[in-house]
């Protein structure tokens, strides 16, 4: 499958390193720009150096929502997207990519809601 990721931080890396170890295509990395944040200096392992480091074209956005990601992403086409400590809001436009069998996959945990199926 030819996969493009959507991380940051550690959490991000190490999806990444488990994705570039599988038998997947990784198309493209989209991530945020390094932070000065104390926090975030913890937790700081670099997706775009690991990336970089296995050829995979990298993206450094705050946000997802200009032209030329959009672009690149018709361009990588991928069978599935892989969002891993992503901070900001995905648009819908990103989901619905022309392409078959498209998914995605976060590994955010979520609560139920009222709303929710359980």
């Amino acid at each position: 499958m030819r996969v493009v990721m959507f991380g940051y931080q550690t959490w991000g890396h190490r999806t990444l390193q488990a994705l570039l170890a599988s038998e997947h295509e990784v198309a493209l990395v989209v991530t945020h720009p390094a932070s000065d944040h104390p926090y975030e200096r913890i937790w700081s392992d670099s997706v775009a150096d690991l990336a970089t480091e296995h050829g995979v074209e990298v993206l450094i956005r705050d946000r997802p929502d200009d032209p030329e990601l959009l672009d690149r992403l018709k361009q990588a086409d991928p069978d599935v997207i892989v969002a891993t400590n992503w901070r900001t809001w995905i648009p819908p436009e990103i989901f619905e990519l022309p392409g078959s069998a498209r998914s995605t996959c976060t590994t955010h945990c979520c609560r139920p809601t009222a709303a929710s199926p359980r």
